[in-house]
């Protein structure tokens, strides 16, 4: 069943991702990525099943998309200093990183001053 894998709930996640998902265009080492290295970064991994849309269950299976990406907004406004970020990188994880070309525009304005 999804909900019990990595692919179907965070439980078993770590609260910070290490260096094996944070390289190349993400990776804060100014040599392995001069660009964007000193940008505020926010990745999230692809979890719901739905690109972060919807919410509503269908065939027993809870599609909570929207709640989770309102929640991962929430939280950033909470507990870092984001709002007051000059430049910030969004990525995701497998369909996660499409989901941020779904939700960028929205994102930024809700990170918004």
């Amino acid at each position: 069943h999804r909900a019990r894998g990595r692919l179907g709930s965070s439980l078993a996640w770590p609260a910070v991702e290490g260096d094996t998902q944070l390289s190349g265009i993400l990776s804060a080492n100014p040599d392995k990525n001069p660009v964007f290295h000193d940008w505020t970064l926010v990745w999230v991994p692809y979890c719901d099943g739905a690109s972060f849309t919807g919410n509503r269950v269908v065939d027993g299976i809870h599609f909570q998309g929207g709640a989770i990406r309102d929640a991962i907004v929430a939280d950033l406004k909470a507990t870092t200093s984001i709002r007051s970020a000059d430049m910030v990188v969004i990525s995701g994880g497998s369909a996660g990183a499409s989901a941020v070309y779904f939700h960028v525009d929205r994102i930024a304005e809700e990170l918004g001053p």
